[in-house]
Formats: C-alpha cells, structure tokens, sequence
C-alpha cells in the first residue's frame, strides 16, 4: 500500500507539473512556486523535454530562475550560475556565476556541485584549484549525480587534484555510464580498449562505444569505425566503419572527418573518390587541424584530374606546418623548389653522370626530394606524404620511402647514394616483380651499361660481429664514375632466432638496386 501511496502522489505529481505552459510565465513568475519557476524556466532554457518545442528565451528564463534563487531555491541557483557563466539572457559574469553555484553547492545541490568543481578547473569565477575542484566532484557523485561521477572519473584517471588511480576511475566511470551518459560511456570504451583500469576487453569496449554512439557521441561513433576496421571485437566490415565514421564527420568531429576521407582515398568501404576525400579534408582543414591541413595540400598538390593547384596547396602547407607539423615543412620546401630548374639540372647532369629518373649522385638533395615525390605519384593513393628528409647517424641528410628509398647525403647536402627497394623498383619501372637477372637486363638495355664493365663480388653478411653469410651483389661502372649495384641472392648460415636479415638491415632485399659515386663503399 505505502508502494501505491507513493506511485499516486508522483503521478499526481507530474499533471501538476505538465498543467502549465509558456503562456502562464506571467502567471508563474508573480504567484507560482518556485518548483514552477524552475520547470518553467528549464522550459525557455530548452532543456526540460516537454512535449512543445520553443526557441530558446533566456531572458524569460533568468527571470524564473532569479525569483526562485533569491528565494534560497538551489536548482534555481544553479541554473542562474550557468546563465551567468554561458551569458545567456544575461551579460556573462564569472564572478557571479562562482556566487550562485556556491550557494547552491552549499544547500547540497548535486548539479551545482559539480558545476563548482568544473568552475575550480577551469579558473572560472575563482582561481584555479584541482584539488578543490576534486573535493566537489566527489560531493556531487556521491549524490548519485552522473556528471559529477564522468568527472571524478577523469580525476583519478588523470590525476587531476587526486592521487592517479585507474581502477577507481574505471568505477566512477561504470556509475555515470549506467545513468546513459554517453561521454562516460564513451570513455569507459577507451578504458576497455586500451587496458587502463582493467584488462582489455574488446567485446566490453565495443558495447560501450555502441551505446555512446547510438546516443549521438561522436568520439564513441570514430571508435566504433575503428573497431569494425581494425576487427576488434567485431568482425571486420568497411562498409559499417565508413557509415560510422560518417555519422562523426557530419558532427564536424575531425578525427571522423579525416577517416572517412582517407576511405575515399583508398575505396575502402566506399567507392573511391579522391574528389569526395578532397572535399573532406578542405572541411578538416578549415577548423584547424593540422594533420587535415597537410592531407589538403597533398590532395591538391597531386590531383590526378590534372588540376593541381600548387600555389593554394603551398598555402595549406604553410598552415600546417606553422603549427608544427614536419612533414607539411618537409613538404613546403620541397614544393618550393622551381621543376623547370630541376630539370635543367638534370639535363645538365646528364652529360657527366649517371641519371635515371632524374636522380642522379651529386643533385642536390632537395632537388632528389622533389623529384621523387614527382615520380612516385603513383604511390600516393592512402593520403599520406610518401617523402621524410631526416639525418643518419653521422649527421648527413638524406630522404627516404619509408625506408624503401634511401637517399644519402654529404656534408654539403649532395647526394651520394642513392638505394632504391625492389618494390619501389617496380613503381619506378613497371617492371611487376620480374625476375632478378631480367630486371638487370631490362635496366642495363635501358641505360645503356656495357656487359664490360659488369662485375660480381660477395658481400658479406655479419650479425653480433661474427660473419652469418653472404649475398651476391652485381656491380656495373658508369662513364661517370658512377657504380650501379645489383642485390641479388642471400644466403645466411649463422643466425641466430628467427630474424629476417632484411628487417634487421642485414642485408638487401634481392632486386633493389643503388647507384652511388664510385670513391663510396
């Protein structure tokens, strides 16, 4: 019976709730409780999820709440600190925004509390304190308040004003998820994802991120792209993780943004459109994101319709690389350089050295830089820069694939060495993987080398200082002075594990090749 008693009194409860409307605001401000004001005001505010919808009156909506507030109401206080803080129907005031929630807080108010720890954080109305910030986080979430609990959470997850404790913050985290709190779910995902507080648990990560991304977050919405393209608790489907990543980009979330582009570049999961990837990273680009703005520029330095704009796509370099990013530097200096003057050195070249391709030992190195990116469009199709300018360990510049092409240079930025991968080989050539003595022959027929001046020599293979074994290398001289080498076949004998002689940088995968000045070994 008592059950039933208090069913009724909450059914009778909400009519008398819902027997108002926007036209008694009159009626409510002057004689209405302020139960009412409150309602009525979350009502202007946009946030009470009634049945009618109205556009946003603030000013309506601070007077509600301020006739209730002054009266000691502490929701209303609390409604009137946001309004304060937000400046909305009101000119913001931090100072008064920090009064009204403190007030509120005090007369324990779970919203309010958690609104004074964020205010604490952020240095809102008040000096910066973690620590305080902290100690209302935990007031409010004790209350059962879902915010306060995200955001306790993220304090023992960061050690923001408490001691770091993972496990706890994984706790805290579970209790506002449970409450439908889509950025707690969302993050107790990454929590399961990643291992932090728990054990990683893909199936558990994947049902969280489910539930954010179904309430609209569109963090927890890439993530779920990321799960259905990675086969991380689910089984892969391209399709599925280009419709969430599109469900993110239409909120404007960038990390969203800029996969689903890099799937239009690829036609991965959608149809392949370097327009549609193009448009996207524009989008990306103009909010700032420097890896989009890089991806922008690459797009349309390399646009395979023939409509390359190299002067907007300097542009977008510039942007990016203003804010650190070192491959669009790389890359704005590359693009820089004139291609009528690399070509002209080349051809110069040409007469005294061994060129192909346009490379040749002794160019500059960023003439190779640009030249390579020039002859290896080919390779561009995932949106990525394929060129990093770096150091070796003697301090020398030199550019490479992906470690697939390897440029060295001298002291005085020269090159004198050039090695080029046997994949990038087939790029360079169209060769498809041919066999090692034909791709020789093919090359040699096509630059002219004289069988004369062909020799073979073993190079021996060490590991751990001790001598592993062998590999063939075929050497032909060039009039210039040049050498062009040949890897050929390996052979190991003392190794020891299961290394690939390859990947340790042991040895040459069989059909590259380098061409080098002669005085280099």
């Amino acid at each position: 019976m008592k059950r039933k008693t208090v069913t009724l009194a909450f059914v009778f409860m909400m009519i008398s709730a819902l027997a108002y409307g926007p036209d008694d605001y009159e009626m409510i401000l002057k004689t209405g409780s302020n139960d009412d004001r409150v309602e009525l005001g979350k009502l202007f505010y946009g946030v009470c999820g009634r049945v009618e919808t109205l556009p946003p009156d603030y000013i309506k909506a601070v007077k509600l709440f301020y006739a209730a507030a002054v009266q000691h109401h502490p929701n209303a206080q609390y409604w009137l600190s946001k309004m304060y803080s937000e400046g909305h129907g009101v000119r913001k005031r931090p100072d008064k925004a920090y009064v009204w929630a403190f007030s509120a807080s005090e007369r324990g108010d779970a919203d309010a509390q958690n609104l004074l720890g964020v205010y604490f954080t952020e240095g809102i109305g008040t000096e910066a304190d973690l620590e305080k910030a902290a100690q209302y986080f935990v007031r409010s979430a004790r209350q059962g308040n879902a915010k306060g609990q995200y955001n306790l959470a993220v304090c023992y997850e960061t050690g923001a004003g408490l001691e770091q404790d993972a496990k706890k913050a994984v706790d805290w985290y579970k209790r506002a998820a449970r409450q439908d709190l889509p950025i707690a779910q969302y993050n107790l995902g990454t929590c399961y994802e990643y291992g932090i507080g728990v054990q990683v648990d893909y199936n558990s990560a994947y049902s969280w991120y489910n539930s954010a991304a179904n309430l609209g977050n569109s963090y927890a919405q890439t993530a779920l792209g990321r799960l259905y393209e990675s086969a991380k608790g689910v089984q892969e489907d391209p399709i599925i993780a280009a419709n969430w990543y599109r469900a993110a980009s239409d909120q404007g979330n960038i990390a969203g943004i800029l996969k689903l582009a890099e799937f239009y570049d690829r036609g991965y999961g959608v149809p392949r459109s370097p327009s549609n990837a193009a448009r996207l990273y524009a989008k990306a680009a103009e909010n700032g994101d420097a890896e989009a703005q890089l991806r922008y520029a690459i797009s349309l330095e390399s646009s395979a319709d023939g409509s390359a704009d190299i002067e907007n796509a300097k542009k977008w370099y510039e942007m990016s690389a203003v804010q650190g990013n070192e491959n669009a530097a790389s890359s704005l200096k590359i693009i820089a350089l004139d291609s009528d003057e690399v070509k002209s050195r080349a051809e110069n070249a040409a007469k005294t050295e061994f060129v192909f391709k346009g490379l040749y030992p002794g160019m500059p190195v960023e003439d190779a830089a640009y030249t390579l990116e020039q002859i290896l469009q080919k390779d561009k199709q995932n949106g990525k820069l394929i060129l990093f300018i770096s150091k070796d360990k003697n301090g020398n510049r030199k550019v490479s694939h992906e470690n697939l092409v390897e440029i060295t240079g001298d002291s005085s930025g020269k090159v004198t060495n050039i090695f080029i991968d046997n994949s990038i080989a087939d790029i360079l050539f169209e060769t498809q993987m041919i066999s090692n003595e034909k791709f020789i022959s093919f090359f040699s027929n096509k630059y002219n080398l004289s069988d004369t001046t062909r020799s073979e020599t073993t190079a021996f293979i060490t590991a751990d200082g001790r001598r592993a074994g062998s590999q063939k290398q075929i050497i032909y001289k060039h009039e210039s002075g040049s050498e062009i080498v040949f890897y050929g076949s390996y052979i190991i004998s003392r190794l020891k594990g299961a290394q690939d002689p390859v990947k340790a940088g042991l040895c040459k995968p069989a059909g590259s090749f380098a061409v080098r000045r002669a005085a280099e070994k």
